[in-house]
């Protein structure tokens, strides 16, 4: 091959490699500013009940959907080693909600008053959904007014309601005993006759004051709802923080596999057009960029996936756990994170690239006698 078709090969090379190296440094910088490295769906135990949550390094959002459609931006708030994503609006609020949720404290309040939704409409209209679903029925089925009223769904979905408008422990109220306390006023109210009756005897008739013993016996109350709490709800106890130092490794790493990236697009167009005298800046230093950057992608991948694992395959939820929802085992890696692993394959491929334009086989040259031309030589 002549010496200048191996130059334009040389510099067809490198000049490709400067476009390999900003797709890698693009693709990082996509997938940093995407809220899209884990996506889950959601579920409660409220029938008909659907919901989407995605984060990324540092925003996600939350789309939680019941009666009412409720759509919440999230930003990583980290403390004492734990992160979490808050739906508050400044820093001070997200510091204070990770302190309420690490404490274990309520905090049906905070997310009311300081986080504000992004949608609150209703998805559907209201009988269409409540009416069949919290009577037990089919969407097709003919409602039943009193099975509405009085089905234990119903009764538990209101107090759910009023709950998280009064902070009134549950606890304290139950189902059961709601209908329990409704049966017993029906069975002890009586009619205005009855009450005159009984209040106002004849006066010509003695009246007989006799006591009855009346018998108190206690019924266990049997907690057998659909949507009970302790079976709902995520223990506290089992809330998954995030890592603090796998968090900001992940950042750290993904920063400085971009930085060589634009480092290696950078001395590409250097080598283009001149020829480097130091090893640092030329070839060499291309092979260098190309694969720390490699290497550092690689790490920030391998981070992300230790802290999926351990921290996010579980409910991430975690304040809204007390309501019900949860992402246990829906988890999966978004897009954002695939980013990141195509990006290392790209400059793999870059380095190959370098290395088929610059390379140049050693050729062995064999050493040939002097031709003597038929001459004698003496000495």
């Amino acid at each position: 091959m002549s010496r200048n078709k191996k130059a334009a090969r040389r510099r067809g090379a490198i000049f490709a490699s400067f476009f390999m190296c900003c797709l890698g440094a693009s693709l990082l910088a996509a997938a940093m500013a995407t809220k899209n490295w884990f996506e889950s769906d959601c579920k409660s135990p409220i029938p008909s009940s659907t919901g989407h949550v995605n984060f990324g390094l540092f925003e996600g959002r939350s789309r939680l959907q019941s009666i009412a459609s409720i759509t919440h931006d999230l930003k990583v708030v980290c403390e004492d080693g734990s992160c979490m994503y808050s739906c508050a609006a400044t820093k001070a609020l997200r510091i204070d909600h990770l302190n309420l949720v690490k404490n274990h404290t309520k905090h049906t309040n905070f997310v009311n008053e300081h986080c504000q939704s992004l949608e609150a409409v209703r998805s559907r209209p209201l009988l269409e959904f409540s009416l069949p679903a919290l009577s037990g029925q089919s969407p097709g089925e003919e409602t039943d007014p009193r099975r509405l009223l009085f089905s234990p769904m119903a009764l538990d979905f209101l107090l759910r309601r009023w709950h998280s408008f009064v902070d009134m422990p549950l606890a304290d109220i139950t189902v059961a005993d709601s209908i329990e306390n409704a049966s017993t006023d029906d069975a002890t109210a009586t009619t205005p006759d009855e009450a005159t009756a009984t209040t106002t005897p004849d006066v010509t008739t003695p009246v007989a004051t006799t006591t009855t013993p009346v018998a108190i016996t206690t019924t266990p109350v049997a907690e057998s709802s659909t949507l009970e709490t302790s079976t709902s709800q995520t223990p506290v106890d089992q809330l998954e923080f995030m890592d603090y130092g796998l968090w900001m490794g992940t950042i750290v790493c993904l920063s400085l596999g971009m930085l060589f990236a634009v480092v290696g697009a950078l001395f590409a167009v250097i080598n283009t057009a001149t020829t480097p005298v130091e090893a640092i800046t030329g070839v060499p230093g291309l092979y260098l960029w190309n694969a720390l950057a490699a290497l550092f992608n690689i790490i920030c991948v391998i981070l992300w996936a230790v802290q999926f694992h351990q921290h996010l395959s579980g409910n991430v939820l975690l304040y809204d756990a007390q309501d019900g929802w949860t992402t246990d085992g829906m988890g999966v890696y978004g897009y954002s994170y695939w980013l990141v692993v195509v990006a290392i394959f790209v400059h793999v491929v870059n380095i190959g690239i370098i290395f088929m334009g610059t390379h140049e086989p050693k050729v062995k040259e064999q050493l040939q006698a002097p031709d003597a031309k038929g001459g004698i030589m003496l000495y």
